[in-house]
């Protein structure tokens, strides 16, 4: 598998690719738990009354 991973990523050592892959682990999991920790938040607004109130017309 950590062959397939250095051919993938163009990486040179065996190092390398699983730093990128840990950092990529990481921050997939930062990110999940940022989309977690905003569940529940919720949002009170006009959507339609905002993309209305646009100065040049768009929509």
């Amino acid at each position: 598998m950590l062959d397939a991973a250095m051919i993938a990523t163009g990486l040179a050592t065996k190092e390398a690719t699983v730093e990128l892959a840990l950092r990529n682990l990481v921050e997939r999991h930062r990110r999940n738990n940022a989309i977690a920790d905003l569940a529940g938040i919720g949002w009170d607004g006009e959507l339609e009354e905002i993309r209305c109130d646009q100065p040049d017309g768009r929509r």
